[in-house]
């Protein structure tokens, strides 16, 4: 039978076994909201991290990818409330799992989060540039 094997979109990394795309966006760095309405475009989103292993995962792609020598960090779907002074997930309001993403030695510059090359969550304030993940289901 010639059935159809779902595939990512054109762009998008397959993680193995999962039906879950990434897109490591290396064009133009935008903001945190442009980033958003990037990957929501896309039926998508910014990525979240809500499994123990993606970090790494992620980090892994974005070395073997060769973008990194332009940024070490990228946008994902974290953000900060200052109020009750934890990260959440932007995209369904769950609480950020620092088990799966330690936050950063590095003191918070704002509330919208980034993945950085160490495998980190660092806070940058919602008006800095840089590339992001988008992450979408086949």
């Amino acid at each position: 039978g010639g059935e159809m094997v779902a595939e990512c979109p054109p762009g998008y990394v397959q993680r193995g076994g999962t039906s879950d795309c990434y897109l490591f966006h290396s064009g133009s760095k935008r903001t945190w909201y442009d980033a958003t309405s990037y990957c929501t475009k896309q039926n998508g989103n910014l990525v979240r991290i809500e499994t123990p292993d993606l970090t790494g995962w992620l980090s892994l792609q974005i070395v073997e990818s060769g973008i990194v020598s332009d940024s070490s960090e990228f946008w994902i779907d974290a953000r900060y409330n200052d109020t009750a002074e934890i990260w959440y997930w932007a995209s369904n309001g769950h609480v950020v799992d620092l088990n799966y993403i330690p936050e950063d030695k590095r003191p918070r510059e704002g509330d919208f989060g980034v993945l950085t090359t160490d495998s980190t969550l660092l806070g940058h304030h919602e008006s800095a540039q840089y590339h992001f993940i988008c992450h979408r289901l086949i």
